[in-house]
C-alpha cells in the first residue's frame, strides 16, 4: 500500500460514524442538524424551502432535459452520432428497466446538489461492458480505501453492507477537499438555509394572526384568573387568524381595547425574506432573477446573466458528467475514440 493510500485510509477511518461524528443517515433520521436559529436542517427540509428547491430544480432540469449523445471521432476532425451504441441507450433512453433517462439524470444531479455526491452502480456483462445503471443513495454510500484500493461501501437497508469496486460506480461529485468526495452542501450551508426557513415560518405565523398589531384589553375592575382565561379564550377565538380579520367586537363592563404598534424588528424580519433568496443564488451560482428575485433585474442584465449561467454554472456540470461517463462507461479500447456529449 502506497503512502497516499495509507493516509487516505486513516482519513476515512477518522470519518467513520461515532457518537461525536454521526453518519449522515442518522442525522437525517433524527430530523437534521441543529442550527443557531433552532431549525433542524437536512436534505428533505432544505428542499421544502422554496428558493433552495428552485435552485436545485433549475440545475437538475437543465441537465436532464438535454439529450446525452454518444459520438465517435472522425479522422477529419468531425464526429458521428452513434445511436446504436449501448452507452447511448443507457444515457439517452433508459439506464435500467425501471427508470427513464430523465429521472435517472435529475435524481443523480439532485443528490450532488444536496449531499455533494451522486452515485450509481454500473452493471456489466461478462465482457465488462455496461448494461445497466442502478441508483445508489448518497447517505448510504461512502468511498473508502480497502486493501490499498478504492471501493464504495454501500449500507443495505436490511443491515450489513456491500463493497463495489471503484470502476463499477458512476460517481458525480461536487466541490470537495480531497477530490474523491464532494462536500455535503446542505450541511455546509445549514445556517443560511435554516435562517431562510426560520424567517419564512416567522412570517407565516405573523400572518396567521391576521398580520395586524396586537393590543391590550383593559377592564376597570380586577378579574379572577378564571375570568381572565375565559376572556382571553373568547377574544382569540373571535379575532385571531385571517378569517377573523376586521370582525366587529362588542366590549362590555367598561372594557377598552388599546392597540399596540408593530415591533420594528417584526417588520424588518418580514422585509428580509426576499433577501434570503440571494443566499441560494450564491450557493448554486444561479442568477437571482431565475429564483424569482427581480429587484435588480433589467432586460439587458437578465440576458447577460443567463449567458453567464450557462457558461459558468452549467458548463461545469456538463463537463463533470462527460468526464465521469467517458472514463467509467466506455471500454479501454474505446477511450478517446468515443465520447458522450449533452
Amino acid at each position: 500500500m502506497g503512502a497516499i493510500c495509507k493516509l487516505l485510509d486513516r482519513s476515512i477511518e477518522a470519518k467513520r460514524s461515532t457518537t461525536s461524528n454521526p453518519a449522515q443517515w442518522f442525522i437525517d433520521w433524527i430530523g437534521g442538524s441543529e442550527t443557531s436559529s433552532g431549525v433542524k436542517v437536512n436534505a428533505q427540509t432544505a428542499l421544502k424551502y422554496t428558493p433552495f428547491w428552485a435552485a436545485v430544480r433549475i440545475i437538475t432540469s437543465t441537465i436532464a432535459s438535454l439529450p446525452f449523445i454518444v459520438y465517435s471521432r472522425l479522422d477529419n476532425g468531425g464526429k458521428d452520432r452513434q445511436t446504436g451504441h449501448r452507452v447511448y441507450s443507457l444515457l439517452h433512453d433508459r439506464p435500467n428497466e425501471y427508470m427513464d433517462a430523465i429521472a435517472f439524470l435529475e435524481t443523480r444531479q439532485a443528490h450532488v446538489l444536496t449531499y455533494g455526491n451522486g452515485y450509481a452502480e454500473i452493471q456489466r456483462d461478462g465482457a465488462g461492458r455496461p448494461v445497466a445503471l442502478w441508483p445508489l443513495l448518497p447517505d448510504r454510500t461512502t468511498r473508502i480505501i480497502k486493501d490499498g484500493k478504492p471501493y464504495y461501501e454501500v449500507r443495505l437497508p436490511v443491515g450489513g453492507q456491500v463493497y463495489l469496486e471503484d470502476y463499477n460506480v458512476l460517481h458525480i461529485k461536487g466541490l470537495g477537499f480531497d477530490g474523491y468526495t464532494g462536500y455535503n452542501v446542505v450541511d455546509y450551508h445549514k445556517e443560511a438555509i435554516a435562517y431562510g426557513i426560520a424567517v419564512k415560518e416567522y412570517g407565516a405565523r405573523f400572518f396567521s394572526g391576521d398580520a395586524s398589531p396586537g393590543g391590550v384589553l383593559e377592564h376597570p375592575a380586577a378579574l379572577s384568573d378564571t375570568a381572565k382565561k375565559h376572556l382571553e379564550e373568547s377574544w382569540n377565538a373571535g379575532h385571531t387568524g385571517l378569517k377573523q380579520a376586521h370582525r366587529m367586537a362588542i366590549l362590555e363592563e367598561g372594557m377598552k381595547w388599546t392597540q399596540q404598534g408593530v415591533d420594528p424588528k417584526q417588520a424588518q424580519a418580514l422585509e428580509v425574506q426576499k433577501y434570503t433568496v440571494d443566499d441560494c443564488s450564491r450557493i448554486f451560482q444561479i442568477p437571482p432573477h431565475m429564483l424569482g428575485s427581480m429587484d435588480r433585474a433589467t432586460f439587458n442584465n437578465i440576458e447577460e446573466q443567463n449567458l453567464k449561467f450557462l457558461a459558468m454554472t452549467m458548463l461545469y456540470w456538463f463537463r463533470k458528467w462527460e468526464q465521469e461517463c467517458n472514463y467509467k462507461l466506455f471500454m479501454p479500447s474505446e477511450t478517446g475514440r468515443l465520447l458522450p456529449r449533452s
